[in-house]
């Protein structure tokens, strides 16, 4: 039987991904939200 390394079906590889928000500078409320990668 052979052992694996570390975590199963887990990529080593962490992905960042940015948050934007588009927010009403008078009432603070969130208008728009969106996640993007790093690829973009």
């Amino acid at each position: 039987m052979e052992k694996t390394s570390g975590k199963r079906g887990i990529s080593k590889r962490r992905t960042w991904r940015k948050l934007h928000l588009g927010i009403d500078a008078q009432t603070e409320e969130i208008l728009a939200a969106f996640v993007t990668t790093n690829d973009i």
